[in-house]
């Protein structure tokens, strides 16, 4: 089995941090983000966003540049959503290729939208997507 160290990949990576707004509430939530750069892999450790919904959409934007993935990827999460009594569920976090603004997809409805009130809930994850 080949030594990874002696293979030139940097292991070490490189971490750091930034603000992440959800939008479609009546306040918008803001929380930092952590994350860490492999290569071309990304990790985020998102917090948990939660707020009284005013949209049928739920955004998150703030993604520096440097992080935009180059091709779109899905990523199960576990949300709230106000519709039916609030009741927690598996959503999707759609990374679209060239955008700084990550789109929350409610299994919900048929749609993909969110109920307009009520409360709407991104849980604490990590994900990890490639860059390039």
């Amino acid at each position: 089995m080949e030594n990874l160290a002696e293979s030139g990949l940097n292991l070490a990576g490189y971490t750091s941090s930034f603000t992440i707004t959800g939008t479609g509430f009546v306040v918008n939530p803001t929380a930092i983000v952590n994350y860490t750069v492999i290569g071309n892999i990304i990790i985020l450790s998102l917090p948990a966003l939660t707020g009284t919904s005013n949209s049928t959409t739920f955004t998150l934007t703030g993604l520096p540049s440097a992080l935009q993935p180059t091709q779109e990827s899905n990523h199960i999460v576990m949300i709230t959503d106000g519709q039916g009594g609030a009741t927690d569920a598996y959503g999707i976090l759609r990374f679209s290729s060239g955008s700084t603004t990550l789109t929350m997809i409610c299994p919900v409805t048929s749609d993909g939208s969110w109920a307009q009130s009520g409360t709407k809930t991104l849980y604490a994850t990590s994900i990890m997507y490639v860059r390039a």
